[in-house]
């Protein structure tokens, strides 16, 4: 029994997500709808696909910088840095 309740909590918990993220998608396109009636958005406006993911964001790459020791690793390398200029 404590495997079936675990797994109809995931799927509850799945559920709550996805509403979740429907009406957060819904809102978005009601603002949007809202902006470009108020005049307020110049030029074609974005899907809720691109807004979502930038294609700036999909062509990161790889990245010369990987910080394994958390916060205090990237404030020194900051640091550093600054002080080389």
């Amino acid at each position: 029994m404590e495997i079936n309740a675990s797994a109809q909590e995931s799927t509850t918990s799945a559920q709550h997500s996805l509403l979740q993220l429907c009406t957060a998608e819904w809102d978005l396109e009601n603002i949007v709808e809202d902006l470009i009636q108020c005049k307020q958005i110049i030029g074609t406006v974005l899907t809720l696909e691109e807004m979502l993911n930038p294609v700036d964001e999909r062509e990161v790459g790889e990245s010369t910088y990987q910080f394994k020791h958390g916060d205090g690793e990237i404030i020194a390398k900051v640091n550093h840095e600054m002080a080389v200029r």
